[in-house]
């Protein structure tokens, strides 16, 4: 037996018997780290969500910075909300907002922004634990997706003196008077001049929308389970108990539906029902989400629809102002729970954002939703490489913010090792082909993955003439086409108005605030390189033109020892992380409501097109009901 061989069979036993010596040290670690990991959500108070705010931005300051809403809009007509019994100064309300972002990234002024309200209603007080735990989990996660290409804008308290004081409306001093505002009555939308812009939470609501530029919102209430969105106003009723669909409906629906899937269904939590607000909740005047998503076009479409939109009385012309890029939001409302002040036993554990195997309670599924909702606002790919024998080259990818992709192409070109092509960005397939990229090879229905999934099994790259060389990978696919279709039933009957969708159907699509901007999405393009591609498994000597026998033959047995040390290292890591699987299993991801659609991607074409059919799909119809039918190659199932 030779010295490598020897030397593996030590290795082996030696490794061997320190797995079965360590086990029980590795289980009491895991043990602990459960105890840890495990602990419960606690309701937090008015003052504990302020503190909390201001230590992580301490702690963070390169992903978080926190301001005084109040302080930055500095407008002497702004009626005073105070947080305690007191009227001094110091007893005002905060309403502190955060920016959660990766400030390092002088490119963060173009990732796709959101607003998160935890309350209008100051009695429902789900929503500002799932904020405030939530922006401590993205924070302590800083490796998260979400940093990459986010900007988080959190309220965590719209109405802070409610919330304190345990009431629905807001409270606040004016004239000398006291006035108590419902604030989703409160905007300037389907009301009267005397009705809107009358609370300090509208208005600190008004004065942030116009600082930045959202692509999507959600506002947490309380007091049953849904998700909706617009349109819920009086003004888009067809019958006193059936409403209009807006012209984002699609889009609307499949976000909706998603967040319905990955909020789940658990013991005493119910699987959220999703519906256009009118019809699942009920139409209200003023409310904010009809407001951000319609106030930039609709009084566009018809003069008529001005009247919508009224002046409201004690308001500048300066505040009211709105650009035609400023309100253009995919805003939900959830109804977190039948209970508007549920107990802080029900909000769940720390371990379950992560998790969704131990059950899960109201805070902690909404913080997993969001953060889902969240990372499928913006498309991106997730790519795996690895290059092989015989000169071939594997490669493999899912889109992450496409809800379905087409047209995808894989590119490839021959280059050099400074090409840097990671750093490159391109925003067309002609770019790319200009660039000196050639398609290597296009995909259609089944061709490579599963119609409307969005990852796709690993793909070959092999050449005709074996050699070393060196090339760079381009991926190309259009993203969520099918959200940009008119839809015949919209009131208005126009195309979509949404951000989300007009950058996802034009290729040219910019909008701007302040400094902001939303880019087109219509395409999803990632390139890579440089790679070597080469037959490494053969051993020659730089500028020789024979192999030297002796020394291939000792090499090979090196390889063989060095082989078995990594298997057996491959052995070590996979019991260590069947153990450690217990708490890291479930992380949330956009693979993990396609389990059943993944399995597919192994049959045969004709056995994939024979299983799609026999699937069953539900959508919720118009009157409330539910169809079933047969899902085929060409329906989308909207």
């Amino acid at each position: 037996m030779n010295i490598q061989a020897t030397l593996s069979l030590v290795l082996i036993l030696y490794f061997a018997n320190h797995i079965i010596a360590s086990d029980k040290d590795v289980q009491q670690y895991l043990d602990e780290q459960e105890k840890i990991n495990n602990f419960p959500i606690k309701h937090l108070g008015y003052q504990q969500i302020v503190d909390t705010f201001y230590q992580l931005e301490k702690e963070y300051p390169h992903y978080i910075k926190v301001y005084d809403a109040v302080q930055q809009f500095n407008n002497e007509t702004l009626p005073k909300a105070y947080c305690s019994e007191n009227q001094s100064p110091q007893d005002l309300c905060k309403f502190i907002y955060a920016v959660i972002t990766n400030y390092s990234d002088p490119k963060h002024v173009n990732f796709t922004q959101s607003f998160f309200s935890g309350n209008f209603h100051g009695d429902e007080v789900v929503g500002p634990n799932v904020l405030t735990y939530m922006a401590k989990y993205i924070l302590e996660k800083p490796d998260l997706n979400i940093l990459s290409k986010s900007f988080i804008v959190i309220l965590p308290m719209s109405n802070p003196q409610g919330y304190s004081n345990n009431n629905r409306e807001e409270c606040s001093l004016k004239n000398g008077k006291y006035n108590c505002i419902d604030i989703n009555r409160d905007f300037p939308y389907d009301t009267s001049e005397r009705e809107c812009f009358q609370s300090v939470g509208a208005r600190i609501i008004n004065f942030i929308w116009k600082k930045y530029l959202f692509t999507a919102a959600i506002t947490f209430h309380g007091g049953m389970t849904a998700i909706g969105w617009p349109w819920g106003s009086t003004n888009h009723m067809i019958s006193r108990s059936k409403g209009e669909i807006s012209p984002d409906q699609n889009a609307f629906y499949t976000l909706g539906k998603r967040m319905s899937e990955i909020g789940g269904q658990y013991p005493n939590i119910p699987k959220y029902g999703y519906d256009i607000l009118n019809d699942i909740v009920y139409p209200v005047k003023g409310s904010f989400e009809d407001w951000s998503y319609a106030a930039s076009w609709e009084r566009q479409i018809d003069p008529s629809f001005s009247s919508f939109f009224p002046k409201c009385q004690g308001i500048s012309e300066e505040e009211l102002y709105i650009s035609e890029s400023t309100a253009r939001s995919l805003t939900y409302l959830i109804e977190t729970t039948d209970l508007k002040s549920p107990g802080e036993h029900t909000y769940g554990t720390w371990q379950q954002i992560q998790r969704n195997d131990k059950g899960q309670g109201h805070v902690t599924r909404n913080i997993r939703l969001t953060l889902d909702f969240i990372n499928n606002l913006s498309p991106s790919y997730e790519v795996a490489t690895h290059k092989s024998a015989n000169y071939t080259f594997y490669v493999k990818w899912a889109a992450e913010g496409c809800h379905q992709v087409s047209n995808t192409k894989l590119l490839v070109r021959e280059s050099d090792l400074q090409s840097n092509t990671a750093n490159n960005t391109y925003y067309s397939l002609q770019q790319l082909l200009d660039d000196g990229f050639k398609i290597y090879q296009e995909y259609t229905d089944y061709q490579g993955k599963v119609k409307d999934i969005t990852s796709f099994k690993s793909q070959i790259i092999e050449f005709d003439d074996p050699r070393d060389r060196v090339i760079d990978i381009a991926i190309f696919s259009e993203c969520d086409s099918f959200l940009t279709e008119k839809n015949s039933y919209a009131k208005p009957t126009i195309e979509p108005q949404s951000h989300f969708v007009r950058s996802r159907s034009n290729d040219s699509y910019i909008a701007e605030n302040n400094g902001f901007f939303i880019n087109s999405n219509k395409y999803i393009i990632k390139s890579l390189g440089p790679f070597q591609v080469s037959n490494y498994s053969l051993y020659t000597e730089p500028g020789t033109n024979q192999t030297d026998t002796s020394q291939s033959k000792n090499d090979y047995d090196y390889l063989i020892a060095l082989f078995s040390i990594i298997t057996v290292g491959a052995l070590i890591s996979y019991c260590i992380y069947k153990k450690f699987d217990s708490l890291g299993a479930n992380n949330i991801s956009f693979q993990e409501l396609h389990n059943e659609d993944h399995q597919l991607q192994q049959l045969p074409k004709s056995q994939q097109q024979q299983q799609q059919q026999n699937q069953q799909k539900k959508v919720y119809n118009r009157d409330g009901g539910v169809n079933q039918y047969q899902l085929s190659q060409e329906e989308d199932g909207l």
